[in-house]
């Protein structure tokens, strides 16, 4: 009905800004499983990307089961092929620089008959898997004839990292040298830019008493003499945090965030992990570690807020809000003075901390440590950049940029300016006011 239509539209509308939805919805037919998927579960649609594709290719997978009677005879050999073939071409595609990840018709009849053998399984179904099935379930595509690849690299990269999951070996292997446990195998993935995404899978397949070992295999990675100036254990641990992979565990989550987020990670998520610096913060969702990168913010600011990176650490905190912030900053602010005071209040501002309910304060906590006029001015315009037009219900700001626009000094502007007070400043800047008056500058 439609209420349920509006439920879909709403559910998808708002899942549609992760990368790894927009990944599965870039064809008509991908949408339409995903929006099957939407409206089986509802608002249940998974977060946690390895969950997510796997509903999605379970539903994919019962689409094509009610069109075919070979897909579903075959339905679980199907997916083992598909996650081995996953793994081969993954690994071919590092080895020859990133390329696509093709297979010829007979390469890709090869690998299917290969692996028929080496696990035991009837070689009569080779020719109904690969005419009646392979080119029925369109996970697999021909962009060029007689060539096969997966439609979209993530659905590879997530049927990789299934098929390294699935055969790992266990400590109870009973053979001298197993193949390496689930951890071996994160690990060494992990280390490698190439196989980020696998990883980001991978690990969403853990079980949540896998979560440990896993923060482990993070904190080793982290702390290796290697790595001790390198973004990149740091992102791929802020990466898994934001995949809701820890979720389950708290505990997990506290601690992946205090190995990620050192002095240097969190100058990283500042910049969003971007080496050019200049990317917006890293964010991650609520229960997945927000609170935790906030509280390290914190930490560091309580270190040196009069230091450079104040302001950076508290736009990281404004992209990660949690409402108890607000009353630490404001008790930050209140118990310093002097040039200390003003940081912390134009961390505070920059954060998000004031809002209407905190105006009576603000005004007090801008005054009362008896600096003088020109720290109090100082103050009162770094507020206006960072607070706009809410800084205009402050009788104090309001009275200090209006004297200092009248006396014609200079008073930074926000960059988006539309409240009474900005315009009233901006409109009395000396250029302005001389061409008014057409008295040369």
């Amino acid at each position: 009905d439609e209420s349920d239509a509006a439920d879909v539209r709403r559910i998808l509308t708002t899942k549609m800004n992760l990368p790894h939805i927009q990944n599965i919805a870039r064809n008509p037919m991908q949408l339409a499983i995903l929006l099957g998927l939407i409206h089986e579960v509802g608002y249940s649609l998974p977060d946690e990307r390895t969950e997510l594709y796997s509903s999605y290719m379970d539903k994919f997978l019962t689409r094509e089961a009610e069109k075919s009677p070979a897909v579903r005879k075959h339905r679980k050999l199907l997916v083992k092929i598909h996650q081995h073939l996953a793994w081969l071409v993954q690994s071919g595609a590092e080895t020859e620089g990133g390329a696509s990840g093709a297979v010829t018709a007979d390469e890709l009849r090869e690998i299917i008959r290969a692996y028929l053998v080496e696990h035991e399984h009837p070689q009569d179904v080779l020719d109904e898997l690969f005419t009646g099935i392979l080119e029925r379930v369109y996970v697999l595509v021909q962009r060029i004839e007689g060539s096969y690849e997966f439609e979209v690299q993530p659905i590879r990269e997530f049927f990789c990292a299934s098929h390294l999951y699935q055969t790992a070996a266990s400590y109870g292997d009973s053979r001298a040298e197993p193949r390496g446990s689930r951890m071996e195998r994160f690990d060494a993935i992990a280390r490698n830019p190439f196989w980020t995404n696998v990883t980001r899978f991978y690990a969403g397949c853990c079980t949540s008493g896998e979560l440990g070992g896993l923060f482990l295999e993070l904190n080793e990675f982290r702390h290796d003499p290697a790595n001790l100036s390198s973004f990149r254990p740091r992102q791929l641990g802020a990466m898994l945090l934001g995949d809701w992979v820890f979720k389950a565990s708290p505990k997990a989550t506290r601690h992946v965030a205090s190995c990620v987020f050192d002095d240097l990670g969190l100058k990283a998520a500042a910049n969003g992990f971007s080496a050019q610096g200049r990317d917006a913060p890293f964010s991650l969702p609520e229960d997945c570690g927000r609170a935790d990168l906030a509280a390290r913010a914190l930490e560091a600011l309580d270190t040196n807020v009069l230091g450079p990176s104040s302001l950076e650490l508290a736009g990281l905190m404004r992209a990660n809000w949690v409402p108890t912030m607000q009353g630490a900053l404001v008790t930050r602010v209140v118990a310093s003075s002097g040039d200390e005071r003003s940081s912390w209040l134009a961390v505070a501002a920059r954060a998000g901390a004031f809002r209407s309910s905190t105006v009576p304060r603000l005004e007090q906590m801008i005054v009362s440590d008896g600096s003088d006029d020109e720290t109090v001015f100082r103050r009162c315009s770094s507020l206006l950049g960072f607070m706009g037009d809410d800084a205009q219900d402050v009788p104090c700001i309001a009275e200090a940029i209006v004297q200092a626009s009248l006396n014609g000094r200079a008073v930074p502007m926000p960059p988006a300016p539309g409240g009474w007070l900005i315009e009233f400043a901006a409109s009395m800047t000396p250029q302005i006011v001389a061409l008014r008056l057409r008295v040369p500058t």
